[in-house]
């Protein structure tokens, strides 16, 4: 499901695992005073309950199927999509805007910018084992590390709130994209402009992973977020509004700023 608002050019945005299309609060109202926002609930997920493909290319196409040429802001999850789209229809997708995310979300010999594969297996296996539980528990931790870790989890809690919570499949299965994505090999053929957003914060995807994935692109930069966590436009919008206003605006006629 995509709801459509604001006015400008068109941008689409994709929440992280878990979550749903309100995620993006915190930047929204900003957002769509200059751009056509196309808020995805992907397939299992908030308003969208259909038992479409829990898979990243099923994902890809689901969103690519549904909205124009576009900028594309993608969290987490909605970050490894986003760029599944874009390697899918480099056509489509002008710009990428990656926040939080990682294309190797595990650990490998060459890519220690990720979560270690036995902390992985126990929240998967928690997952499996109690999925009614398991949100809370990744909120908890992406608060963790964050300036003001107890606002920061409130306001996650309230993330959550006005949506139904994924189903268990759903969650499970996007538990199995971040296990096993890879998307490394994809980035150097990526020509689009993309900034990697992290916050320093991190505890779930390191912002050392942003900067050398960012590094991997030809039209990659990073950016960092002092003090901020998995999430940072939550308690840092102004400061990821800044960062995305500035390079979705690059490169347009003067009569669209």
């Amino acid at each position: 499901m995509i709801r459509v608002r604001g006015t400008g050019p068109d941008l689409v945005m994709i929440h992280g695992w878990g979550m749903h299309a309100g995620a993006w609060a915190a930047l929204a109202d900003e957002l769509s005073e200059r751009h056509t926002l196309h808020l995805v609930d992907l397939p299992g997920h908030g308003a969208d309950g259909r038992n479409a493909p829990w898979t990243l290319g099923g994902f890809a196409d689901e969103v690519l199927n549904a909205t124009p040429v576009a900028d594309w802001l993608g969290w987490s999850l909605g970050g490894q999509v986003a760029l599944a789209a874009a390697a899918r229809a480099p056509g489509q997708v002008r710009r990428l805007a990656l926040i939080g995310t990682n294309p190797r979300f595990v650990v490998a010999p060459d890519w220690p910018h990720a979560m270690p594969s036995r902390a992985f297996d126990a929240f998967r296996q928690a997952c499996v084992d109690d999925g009614g539980r398991i949100l809370e528990r990744f909120i908890g931790l992406q608060a963790m590390g964050a300036a003001d870790p107890a606002a920061t989890l409130r306001d996650l809690r309230r993330m959550l709130d006005g949506a139904p919570e994924p189903g268990h499949a759903a969650l499970v299965a996007g538990l199995d994209i971040l296990e096993t994505a890879d998307l490394r090999d994809r980035l150097p053929s990526l020509r689009m402009p993309a900034l990697w957003i992290g916050g320093t914060a991190d505890r779930v995807s390191p912002a050392a992973a942003s900067q050398a994935a960012a590094a991997l692109m030809p039209n990659g930069r990073y950016r960092p977020v002092e003090d901020a966590g998995h999430a940072p436009f939550v308690r840092h919008a102004a400061a990821v509004h800044a960062l995305l206003d500035v390079f979705l605006a690059e490169g347009r006629p003067q009569e669209l700023e």
